[in-house]
């Protein structure tokens, strides 16, 4: 007598970033497939087109200027025309904050370099962010299958919806826990930054730390 076990596929559906922050990092280290929204209204001030980084005089927003009429589905949003004149800024803010971090000569060549020329000839955020998330996961050695959602559905059939829950430096997944690792500003840990803070200050060592924070959850 054979018994047949189904193993059940772990999947959960996000929000599309500019950047992961290092909890939608950890959640998505935990799923054997990722689904990103491809149907979602673009919300202003959102993971869309911003992030966060730890700089000399604490935490940093950093944002990509888009053009936004109100209700346009985020795959017709477009990046703002004076783009070239915002990468400049981002690329110095970066540099700034972590020239001197020991991870900075592997990680801004081999991800940092092709991310802003990928900035600089997009016209589209959608596609700049699709293009760019499967070398971010690379980055922190998350292997989850990803796939786009085929069409919008308010409550997901088969994903755990997680849409909403890494904005603004919050974390909405049960489970996920809070690691202090070495960042290169500051007395006090700052938490939730984006993967970049991450791997420019731990490197490798990005993946256990993020393993760390999702083994609890359910």
């Amino acid at each position: 007598m054979y018994i047949i076990i189904e193993l059940k596929m772990k999947s959960a559906i996000f929000t599309l970033p500019l950047v992961p922050s290092v909890s939608m990092a950890a959640a998505m280290q935990s799923l054997d497939e990722i689904c990103i929204e491809s149907y979602d209204t673009f919300q202003d001030q959102s993971i869309r087109n911003r992030f966060y980084i730890a700089h000399s005089n604490g935490v940093q927003l950093i944002s990509l200027a888009v053009k936004h009429p109100t209700k346009v589905p985020y795959k017709e949003i477009l990046i703002a025309e004076n783009v070239q004149s915002q990468i400049p800024k981002i690329e110095q803010a970066l540099k700034s904050a972590y020239g001197k971090a020991v991870y900075y000569e592997h990680y801004w060549p081999s991800l940092i370099e092709p991310w802003l020329q990928k900035m600089a000839q997009k016209t589209n955020l959608w596609s700049l962010n699709t293009e760019m998330l499967p070398l971010w996961l690379k980055a922190v050695k998350i292997s989850s299958s990803v796939k786009t959602s085929e069409e919008y559905h308010k409550t997901p059939l088969n994903e755990l919806d997680w849409r909403n829950s890494f904005d603004k430096r919050t974390c909405g997944v049960a489970g996920i826990e809070d690691m202090v690792y070495h960042q290169t500003f500051g007395n006090e840990f700052e938490r939730d930054l984006s993967i970049i803070d991450l791997l420019f200050n731990e490197g490798p060592n990005a993946t256990k730390i993020l393993a760390e924070m999702n083994k609890n959850i359910v």
